[in-house]
């Protein structure tokens, strides 16, 4: 496997915070800004296409791996 970074996007997240640690966050814990309510509900999955997309057909075993 190699390193190699990746532009923000590129996995299709859908939101980026700033302060906010992965390790730090629970399923079922919320985030609350104000006028939004944010719960974690479950941890993203790498898609079929995602294979296709990083060009090996180990990626998405690789990527739930780490």
């Amino acid at each position: 496997m190699f390193e190699e970074h990746l532009a923000p996007g590129f996995l299709g997240e859908n939101l980026s915070l700033q302060g906010v640690l992965e390790a730090d966050l629970f399923l079922g814990d919320c985030l609350d800004f104000g006028d939004v309510l944010l719960r974690i509900t479950q941890p993203r999955e790498p898609c079929g296409k995602f294979n296709a997309v990083m060009g090996y057909k180990e990626a998405a075993k690789d990527m739930m791996q780490s």
